[in-house]
């Protein structure tokens, strides 16, 4: 990672970038400036890699000149992915293990060049929060068309240049998706009511939703701000199917608010990665929330709360009985909150945590245990692979 790094008149060839990253890490930057860079591109970046991502935070670009020789070349930031499959026929996996690029409060002023971001090779996730450019500053080649595109691009930008402010819609079991979203003319579906929103950033969108049963799952809050406030644990019960075996939220550089609200995890055998996502970077937090499994009598493969990025804050919250199935020769693991990669900071309090079990799968004999000396295997309530802050 990057502090606080200024790139200053900096001469290239056409073929070359002012900065490579090529590292099976990807790279961090934050609060660096690049200015006055003549070259191939600012920054290049191959993100050939799972579970790797690009985090941009308070950086700028300002009177920088992409020079073209190539696909590899020509905007101001580039960036590469070889891995992975087809977004439409496995999104979980897609989702969980892909590439990831996060743009927070980054700014780009007077730069030539094709254009300030170019995506190449196999598809991404990525976000933009308070930047000061829209989809219209990105290019891409390769696997990437412009249906994706589309698909993405709604929830990729938070509180950029053509955001829109503050709002708020109600939702209620007796709503209708024609309805306006007020609190006289309600709406029926969280998905109808997130859906081309585009909020970011310092600008909120908040959901109002009443007394009942919600099982919109699958939600892509993605670079977004976006707040879930219900009528109480018992009334406003939100819950992922059974049967799609996929996220209730996820959140991919953006910001989530969950507060007086039940959640109903969804058990399964198929790992999914958890019930709320949060990769790239961003924040997410839970007020007077209580999770509970959905069918307390089936194990659970994946996490409640899975985070490779950002931020996670969980106030006067419950954590209510859960078993999680862990494989010892597996890489994928599960738990409560399972933390991991870039992820930064993680603040409980006034929470209860209660009844969580680990049951292991095919656990190893006696003889690979001492194989493995000191190796830790499973997961328990909580596990933290990585994190800047506790």
């Amino acid at each position: 990672a990057l502090y606080d790094v200024t790139f200053n008149s900096g001469n290239f060839s056409q073929d070359t970038a002012a900065v490579d990253v090529v590292t099976e890490g990807g790279g961090q930057f934050y609060n660096c400036s690049f200015v006055n860079i003549k070259g191939a591109a600012s920054l290049r970046v191959d993100l050939s890699y799972v579970y790797t991502g690009l985090l941009l935070q308070d950086c700028i670009f300002h009177n920088c000149t992409s020079l073209s020789s190539s696909s590899l070349s020509g905007s101001t930031i580039i960036v590469t992915n070889t891995i992975l499959g087809d977004y439409s026929t496995n999104q979980v996996k897609i989702v969980l293990n892909s590439p990831v690029c996060a743009f927070t409060r980054c700014q780009f002023t007077d730069n030539a060049g094709k254009s300030e971001v170019k995506f190449l090779g196999k598809l991404m996730f990525v976000g933009f929060v308070q930047c000061n450019i829209d989809s219209t500053s990105i290019s891409y080649d390769s696997l990437w068309t412009s249906t994706y595109w589309d698909e993405i691009k709604y929830f990729s930008f938070g509180g950029c240049s053509g955001s829109t402010s503050n709002a708020t819609l109600y939702i209620n079991s007796t709503g209708l998706d024609s309805g306006t979203g007020t609190i006289s003319n309600p709406l029926h579906s969280i998905t109808y009511a997130i859906n081309q929103k585009t909020q970011g950033g310092q600008s909120l969108l908040t959901l109002q939703i009443g007394s009942g049963t919600w099982e919109d799952d699958g939600l892509m809050i993605g670079a977004r701000s976006i707040s879930f406030e219900g009528a109480g644990v018992n009334d406003t019960l939100l819950m992922n199917k059974i049967t799609t075996r996929i996220w209730l939220a996820c959140v991919i550089g953006g910001r989530l608010n969950i507060q007086n609200v039940g959640l109903r995890q969804a058990s399964s055998s198929e790992y999914y990665g958890g019930m709320i996502i949060l990769r790239g970077n961003g924040n997410i937090e839970f007020t007077n929330v209580v999770f509970k499994q959905r069918e307390q009598i089936i194990n659970q493969s994946s996490s409640t709360i899975y985070a490779s990025a950002g931020n996670i804050d969980i106030i006067k919250c419950s954590f209510e009985k859960a078993t999680f199935i862990n494989r010892y020769y597996s890489a994928i693991h599960a738990a409560t909150i399972y933390c991991e990669n870039n992820f930064q900071l993680l603040s409980i309090s006034q929470t209860n945590i209660s009844q969580q079990y680990t049951s292991f799968v095919d656990p190893p004999t006696a003889n690979v245990l001492r194989l493995q000396k000191d190796v830790e295997f499973g997961s328990g309530a909580i596990v933290i692979l990585n994190a800047s802050r506790l």
